[in-house]
């Protein structure tokens, strides 16, 4: 499958401007094996986390808890909401989908085909420690089975709270960063850097690292182009 470090990203980006770096290089420079690049990092204050899945979930952790970053100086681009699988014992783990399977027919009316059908069972498995979701003000709209606890979801949180002066960008897929550091979405909509306008002018991208975190894990690029026999052929099933 797809990870960060052996996909390149999908948004365009002009690597002698704008520093591009896949989430485990932030470890590697930790561990000591690139001196140049550590060094290098510390000297970057701001960070934009690229994706909202498993991967910038725990980029985000890793932000907050290992290297110390103020919420204020982190921005994190979740084109999609999620809900999360609670990982906390005994109880808190949704087992199988046949449990989610059973608890939707005994407590909603709503049509196996309707939104409400799935909506309508997550807010109960939310209600009874389950899932969890970043922000109760907003319906999460995915389900990638990411699992944390609930001491790392309110860590999260503090990043998405208004008040944290951190910033949760939902303005779709990153399709561009240009070389003064607007982002471009899929939209066509464009925004600057948050920092821009706190009067970093045009030292903004010297103190920003743009983490890669939006390949997808259920994307297999490397062997999509495979040729591939049949299922079913005649008189054998491949």
């Amino acid at each position: 499958n797809d990870v960060p470090s052996n996909t390149p990203p999908r948004f365009r980006f002009n690597p002698e401007r704008v520093h591009v770096v896949p989430v485990n290089a932030l470890s590697a420079a930790e561990k000591g094996e690139e001196k140049e690049k550590e060094k290098e990092e510390d000297e970057r204050l701001h960070y934009v986390v690229v994706g909202g899945g498993k991967t910038g979930q725990d980029t985000i952790l890793h932000l907050l808890t290992e290297k110390h970053v103020a919420p204020e100086n982190i921005m994190w681009i979740v084109p999609n909401d999620f809900w999360i699988t609670a990982r906390d014992p005994p109880d808190g783990k949704m087992d199988t989908c046949t449990e989610f399977l059973a608890l939707a027919n005994a407590t909603t009316q709503a049509s196996i085909s309707s939104p409400e059908y799935i909506q309508t069972t997550f807010e109960e498995l939310e209600r009874r420690g389950k899932v969890y979701r970043f922000d109760q003000t907003v319906r999460p709209t995915k389900f990638m089975n990411a699992t944390l606890n609930k001491e790392e979801v309110g860590i999260i949180q503090t990043l998405v709270k208004k008040n944290s002066g951190g910033s949760i960008n939902r303005s779709g897929r990153l399709a561009a960063i240009e070389d003064d550091g607007t982002l471009v979405f899929a939209s066509g909509e464009r925004q600057a850097l948050p920092w821009s306008a706190a009067g970093d002018g045009g030292g903004v991208l010297e103190t920003t690292t743009f983490v890669h975190c939006s390949c997808g894990a259920f994307n297999f690029s490397a062997s999509a182009d495979e040729v591939r026999p049949p299922v079913f052929g005649e008189g054998v099933v491949s």
